[in-house]
C-alpha cells in the first residue's frame, strides 16, 4: 500500500508502540503506517508544519522517545524534546524531499529499540510523488 497522505492537517502526531515481537510501529490518525511501508506524505497550505512521535508506555514501563533526520544538507538535525515527545518544525526549505527519520526509543532497563519512518512535506495543493 503506498504511503499515507494527509491533506492539511492540524496537527501531525505520530504514536508508536511495540508489536507482539517487541519492535516499533507508529500509527499516524488511526492508521498502521506499517500497512503504508512506513511512510507519510503531508500536503500543506501553511508551512512550516510541525511533526511530533509520542512517547509511550508498554509491558516494560514507560518509553522516551528520541528522533533525528537529514536535511538538504545531509547534515543530521536532531528533533527537539517537548513534554511527552520528539518534535520537529519542517521549514518551507525542507518541502518536496523525503525524509528518512530515525526514531530511537529507550526506557532505561530494556533493549534500545529503534526504527526508521519516512516523511515527504510538500505545499498543498501539489500532488504527492510516491516515496
Amino acid at each position: 500500500m503506498p504511503a499515507l497522505q494527509l491533506t492539511n492537517p492540524t496537527s501531525v502526531i505520530i504514536n508508536p508502540s511495540t508489536n507482539t515481537d517487541g519492535n516499533l510501529e507508529f500509527t499516524c490518525q488511526n492508521n498502521s503506517l506499517s500497512q503504508h511501508e512506513n511512510s507519510l506524505h503531508i500536503q500543506h497550505e501553511t508551512l512550516p508544519i510541525t511533526i511530533e512521535i509520542t512517547d509511550f508506555s508498554d509491558t516494560n514501563g514507560q518509553w522516551t522517545v528520541n528522533a533525528t533526520h537529514e536535511d538538504e544538507n545531509d547534515d543530521t538535525q536532531n528533533w527537539s524534546r517537548a513534554p511527552g515527545a520528539a518534535r520537529c518544525t519542517f521549514p518551507w526549505s525542507e518541502t518536496n524531499q523525503v525524509h528518512e527519520v530515525e526514531v530511537t526509543a529507550t526506557n532505561g532497563s530494556a533493549p534500545v529499540k529503534k526504527k526508521s519512518v519516512l516523511f515527504k512535506v510538500r505545499p498543498y495543493p501539489d500532488q504527492p510523488d510516491p516515496v
